[in-house]
């Protein structure tokens, strides 16, 4: 099988996961697009595509979203997955940031944890960190389990 994975990052945390879904991948032909890199994306030869973005103060990067809205129809005609790198297992993150079409298309959406990059933070993102109370959010960490169970969703 094809795959595309289309991404947005901030901090690279989606890059980590990225690179761990080509590695599930491995028997698979598995190309990577980064939407800060790349801007003209043809979808035409691949059987599925996996999107993915970070969320930041309940947004995904503009660039995913934009991407998701001009793209809906041929991103329809795919095999779909979503993933979001995101510190809380909130849903809504999914429904506020992609539109319900494709949602409700892609075989599989799944949040596959978060990483903390403190150092690289502005001075406002390290103030909101401070006011979200460490119970609020999950575990820290990348979840390599959620990774493969995804990938058989998308593949299997």
């Amino acid at each position: 099988m094809k795959i595309a994975i289309v991404y947005s990052t901030k901090y690279n945390t989606v890059t980590t996961c990225v690179e761990k879904l080509k590695a599930e991948l491995k028997h698979h032909s598995v190309t990577t697009f980064s939407l800060k890199d790349t801007k003209d994306i043809l979808l035409g030869d691949f059987d599925a595509v996996i999107l993915g973005g970070s969320i930041y103060v309940g947004k995904t990067q503009k660039r995913l979203v934009d991407f998701c809205k001009t793209r809906e129809a041929e991103l329809k005609q795919k095999k779909l997955g979503i993933f979001l790198c995101s510190a809380f297992a909130a849903p809504e993150e999914f429904s506020m940031n992609f539109p319900e079409s494709l949602l409700k298309h892609s075989l599989e959406t799944q949040n596959f944890g978060y990483e903390m990059h403190f150092q690289d933070y502005t001075f406002m993102e390290k103030a909101i960190v401070k006011m979200i109370p460490a119970k609020n959010r999950g575990p820290e960490g990348i979840m390599d389990v959620r990774i493969e169970e995804f990938v058989s969703k998308i593949v299997g």
